[in-house]
């Protein structure tokens, strides 16, 4: 288990280093770490500019889950609508949920298409807290783009998210709302 945590934290440190400026506003889709859930997450990307971005999950079986999100950037009404497809691995711990991304994306702002192909970490720190870290491989502009943050269960169904993205610096807060658990 700490192998494949130092190996995530390793690849966090290189992926911070390879996003080139001109990409900065470019942002990677929301995390939904429950299985059945939406997450909706607002960012200040500095002055006078936001991020608002939805994500929503849907588990099929105990391995897929299809995923759902929207980002809008203001201002320059830059959007993105991103869908696709999580594979979840066997799991080494209880605690551990190791999954495999693709997805499509369509942008506007510059119109641009392509595919994130990517993989994820969650780790359960405390029975309330959960750690993730995302990395995705953006095909269209050759970059690995990663995102790490922290979700913290208010109740059974309701949750706060916080997190960043690695290399923009790009900070954000959000809910996320657990439809599987009622």
């Amino acid at each position: 288990m700490r192998k494949i945590v130092v190996l995530f934290a390793a690849l966090a440190l290189v992926f911070a280093f390879s996003v080139p400026p001109a990409e900065a506003n470019h942002q990677i889709p929301p995390v939904v770490v429950d299985r059945t859930a939406f997450t909706l997450v607002y960012g200040p990307n500095g002055p006078g500019s936001s991020t608002f971005a939805g994500a929503v999950s849907w588990s099929f079986d105990r391995t897929w889950d299809l995923l759902l999100s929207y980002s809008s950037f203001s201002p320059g009404a830059f959007t993105a609508l991103r869908f696709g497809g999580r594979y979840h691995l066997r799991a080494p711990s209880p605690a551990t949920d190791v999954s495999l991304n693709v997805q499509y994306f369509s942008e506007a702002g510059p119109s641009r298409t392509g595919f994130l192909v990517g993989a994820g970490l969650t780790q359960d720190l405390a029975p309330t807290l959960t750690s993730y870290y995302n990395a995705y491989y953006d095909t269209q502009a050759q970059i690995i783009r990663g995102d790490l943050g922290l979700v913290y269960q208010v109740s059974r169904q309701l949750s706060v998210v916080t997190g960043f993205e690695v290399g923009t610096g790009v900070s954000y807060l959000g809910v996320s709302y657990n439809i599987g658990a009622r």
